[in-house]
């Protein structure tokens, strides 16, 4: 008989609405631990933002919010960071780490990385103090403030700046600059 009255308890539990099981729940750091979304979940919706193979998965913390962070390969040799926040299931920012080619879905022509380069080159020149050219490594493509940007990390004598570069129109977004 305990084991029948165990049953209907379970059953009741199951056909109570959500709002009402929820209502009773409170959420503590270990309920939000176990609330969050498996990283197969979490991988399946980057996947579908991004179609291709994810090659890596990290997790990543900001803002006190946690992220599952995906590097994801598409076919056409391209490699794209895909963060998805692990509570809630939300893309956050996605940022090319590198770009094979020029993607068909740009409707608009873009500057290429060389031109770019020099760019920030003669910007870095003009607008820093220093002696010597600068030194820069290579760019790398990615998205500033919803704009597909370069951005550029050149040393000029002692000093390490960061420089972005609009990749539509090949204008200096931002210079920001660290002391030795």
């Amino acid at each position: 008989m305990r084991s029948f009255t165990v049953f209907l308890f379970v059953l009741a539990l199951y056909t109570l609405p959500a709002s009402a099981v929820m209502a009773q729940t409170q959420v503590t750091p270990a309920t939000a631990l176990q609330e969050r979304l498996s990283p197969e979940k979490a991988q399946m919706l980057a996947l579908k933002a991004v179609p291709g193979q994810a090659l890596q998965m990290t997790e990543k913390f900001a803002d006190q919010d946690m992220y599952y962070s995906f590097m994801i390969g598409t076919p056409d040799g391209s490699i794209y960071e895909v963060p998805v926040h692990s509570a809630s299931g939300e893309l956050a920012e996605i940022s090319v780490e590198s770009l094979a080619k020029r993607p068909k879905d740009i409707p608009f022509e873009i500057v290429s990385m060389a031109d770019a380069r020099a760019t920030v080159k003669a910007y870095v020149i003009e607008n820093t103090p220093g002696k010597r050219p600068p030194f820069m490594k290579d760019g790398r493509m990615g998205v500033h403030e919803r704009k597909l940007v370069y951005t550029f990390k050149p040393k000029r004598d002692g000093r390490w700046y960061t420089v972005i570069v609009d990749a539509r129109s090949g204008a200096v977004v931002d210079l920001q600059g660290n002391a030795p």
